[in-house]
């Protein structure tokens, strides 16, 4: 995971990421996929 991450981001800071270990997803789920965004405001 650490390599693919890197491989995307190359010469960029890449954003935030968190890892979580679970027994099991709701409805049988295979991942689990969080995100974060920023919206700009309006000037």
């Amino acid at each position: 995971m650490n390599q693919a991450w890197e491989e995307s981001f190359k010469g960029e800071v890449p954003p935030a990421r968190t890892s979580v270990i679970v027994a099991g997803l709701p409805l049988g789920a295979e991942v689990e996929i969080e995100f974060q965004l920023v919206v700009a405001q309006a000037t």
